[in-house]
């Protein structure tokens, strides 16, 4: 069994309950906000994160203008692509995204997934039995990580 990270962040009253899974969108004004460390700081967009636990405490989103409840989520492990041969189950890694031209593959938002910034450390914590039929002829492998 994988522990995952918990973080600590702010979600909306309506989100605020264990289960609730979502993508975070940092907007520029989030960026200059002073609940912006707590808030989104610590999250990276395009990956899903999921509420595991809800604290008492609220806080007014100066952005939004609503309440924000302080709440502990868990990034939800991700699906993406890899070269073969670093696909192998327990292993961290820095992410490699696949670079490939050909965006009219099905695999090719797997393959340079924007939740991953190249260089970044990924523990791989499944590889699916598919081998992946790469168009330019990359040895690929489906993979499900999580960042460390």
């Amino acid at each position: 069994m994988v522990k995952l990270k918990k973080y600590v962040t702010l979600v909306t009253e309506k989100q605020a309950y264990i289960g609730h899974r979502y993508r975070v969108i940092i907007s520029s004004f989030c960026k200059k906000c002073k609940l912006y460390r707590i808030c989104v700081g610590n999250l990276k967009e395009n990956i899903v994160y999921e509420v595991v636990n809800v604290r008492r405490k609220t806080h007014l989103c100066p952005y939004l203008g609503v309440k924000m409840k302080v709440v502990e989520v868990i990034e939800r492990p991700t699906e993406i692509i890899v070269k073969e041969n670093i696909a192998v189950e327990g292993v961290t890694v820095r992410y490699s995204p696949v670079r490939c031209k050909e965006k009219s593959c099905r695999y090719h938002k797997l393959c340079g997934h924007p939740g991953f910034s190249a260089g970044e450390k990924i523990r791989i914590i499944k590889v699916y039995d598919e081998q992946i039929t790469c168009r330019i002829g990359y040895r690929l492998r489906k993979v499900l990580v999580v960042r460390e």
